[in-house]
């Protein structure tokens, strides 16, 4: 007899009253442990000093003012350890860094004015923690990302799982993402990444496609566009043409579902922070974007799964025959070949990918763009290279590579005003003792700095120069340190160490190929009479480009012909 039949032989002797009482005292007993479980996660960590913004709350101080917190908090640090050089702080209101940018050469006279928001190098030795809406997290002085880059008993994704909520419905493709790494990484690491020069051609065709449909060929007259929503459209066609096919990167459903999707799941688990843990559970159901993700998911199967069973269908017909099945140069077919006959959820990892793709690539081309309006000037130089290097060599393989000024150039964009003030989330898997003596507990998530305020890896870090990493390229032994794929302390926006995105170099090429059309194609302005951009988005740590932000573009003859020969 097993021990619910016990139970329920038990519970037939007793008084209903008595059997209702007992199912409440289960359900308050499960409940009450559950909550306990989830306030003691909850808890400040114990050696660790709680930043907090004066007059906030930590939680608060965290989740719509983390840029601040990170400044502020390292000055505090700074100042208890003893140190003397001062902090900039950013400005009280969460407005991102908006230093004047000048022609190389000119340098600002007050740079500290701007709200240049890094962290400054060096200056706290020791780290401290925030509080995030899924728990505490320390934050670790950037010294220490050489240490942790590939320590064998941290992980990425279990820190990331916390973060996304990948046990709701609805995001399956993080949960693709993050829980099944082996399929995920060889698809991108290894399928992808070795067809870089197959799939330039289709980057190439797809950009012209995409921006004659979305900004037009017309001449002459200045036309207004949504910058965010014109770059994400682009992008978005980019990499669907990679990842799908070029029938179903122009299929409109199938657009709406990569774009739609990329924006709802990121919305929704920031919403999702917001609300009590105890609470979350119930709220899940209710917060229309979490309800738009789970509608999504399922329209993306509708369209997705005939597409994948034709497919594995004339791959096996093929090889019943004893024939070589057609080759393709898409992620259906990578993660057919990678799956080794496992069964693979093709829609979760076409989304996951789309979403790994599409967010970074068109947040820092949209930031780019935006870079140009602001200093028109940069433009010519970029022009100049374009037309030298795919005038000369057309798309060939090594011409992206050539494009050194325009690395320069996306590196220096994210330097200056990088995407997010932390990176390298870990969670440890046991518990790791760091070289200065500093215990991480298990189960502890950290995150380390920024550092690109560093003067003495970055001369007048205050000075935005488009420059920089072609000339600290053209130092002997420098020629590889700093491309903008290249992972560093001193360059954290794909991540760090064995955890860094393995798409990266896919995501440089697409910009790379988008920018070369949109630059030498069009002429870009801000809607007059701005001149400067608008104030970014926050949330933690991280600023976005303004979703209704608009630009003004005209169309210009290019000097060279972009087309493929």
């Amino acid at each position: 007899m097993t021990a619910i039949e016990v139970l329920v032989d038990v519970l037939r002797g007793l008084p209903i009253k008595n059997v209702i009482l007992s199912a409440v005292g289960v359900v308050v007993t499960v409940v009450a442990y559950l909550a306990y479980n989830i306030v003691r996660g909850e808890r400040p960590l114990p050696g660790f000093t709680l930043a907090s913004i004066s007059g906030r709350s930590p939680k608060i101080s965290w989740l719509f003012y983390g840029r601040q917190l990170l400044v502020e908090s390292a000055a505090k640090v700074r100042l208890s350890c003893g140190r003397s050089r001062a902090a900039t702080a950013p400005p009280s209101s969460p407005n991102p860094m908006s230093l004047q940018l000048l022609p190389r050469g000119q340098r600002s006279s007050d740079a500290s004015a701007n709200g240049f928001c890094t962290i400054p190098p060096k200056q706290y030795a020791g780290a401290f923690q925030v509080m995030t809406g899924t728990g505490p997290k320390i934050v670790l002085p950037n010294r220490f990302a050489e240490e942790i880059r590939s320590h064998p008993d941290m992980s990425l994704n279990k820190a990331f799982t916390k973060d996304f909520f990948t046990e709701y419905p609805g995001f399956e493709p993080l949960r693709q993402g993050l829980e099944d790494d082996t399929l995920m990484q060889e698809t991108v690491r290894v399928k992808l990444t070795q067809s870089l020069t197959l799939v330039t051609d289709d980057l190439v065709d797809e950009t012209i496609a995409s921006l004659h449909d979305i900004l037009g060929d017309d001449t002459g007259e200045w036309k207004t566009a949504v910058l965010k929503e014109s770059v994400l459209d682009m992008i978005s066609r980019l990499t669907s043409r990679v990842f799908l096919g070029i029938n179903l990167c122009r299929n409109p459903r199938w657009l709406a579902i990569a774009k739609s999707y990329t924006v709802q799941a990121f919305i929704a688990s920031h919403l999702l922070h917001m609300v009590p843990t105890l609470l979350r559970p119930l709220v899940f159901w209710l917060i229309p974007q979490c309800r738009a993700c789970r509608r999504i998911y399922r329209d993306a199967h509708r369209l997705i799964d005939p597409e994948v069973d034709q497919r594995v269908t004339l791959v096996n017909e093929a090889l019943e025959r004893g024939e070589k099945p057609e080759r393709r140069v898409d992620a259906i077919a990578w993660l057919h070949e990678v799956s080794r006959g496992r069964k693979v959820d093709y829609v979760a990892a076409q989304l996951s990918l789309s979403l790994a793709a599409i967010h970074t690539t068109s947040e820092t081309t949209s930031q780019a763009i935006l870079d140009v309006c602001e200093h028109p000037w940069v433009v010519e130089p970029l022009r100049r290279e374009i037309i030298q290097v795919i005038g000369e060599h057309g798309w060939a393989k090594t011409s992206l590579s050539k494009l050194r000024l325009m690395d320069s150039f996306l590196r220096e964009s994210q330097r200056f005003r990088p995407i997010a003030t932390a990176s390298m989330h870990r969670i440890m898997e046991r518990e790791v003792v760091l070289s200065d003596g500093t215990v991480l507990p298990q189960n502890t998530r950290a995150v380390v700095v920024t550092d690109y305020d560093n003067p003495d890896v970055f001369p007048r870090p205050r000075e935005y120069d488009p420059w920089r990493f072609s000339d600290l390229r053209a130092q002997p032994g420098q020629e590889s340190a700093w491309q903008l794929v290249t992972t560093s302390s001193n360059n954290m926006l794909f991540g760090h160490g064995k955890h860094a995105c393995p798409g990266r170099f896919f995501a440089t090429n697409e910009m790379k190929v988008a920018l070369c059309h949109m630059l030498l194609k069009y002429d870009w302005r801000f809607v007059p009479p701005a001149t400067t951009r608008p104030d970014y988005m926050h949330f933690e740590q991280v600023i976005s480009v303004p979703d209704k932000v608009k630009v003004q573009y005209r169309r210009r003859k290019e000097e060279v012909s972009l087309a493929l020969k």
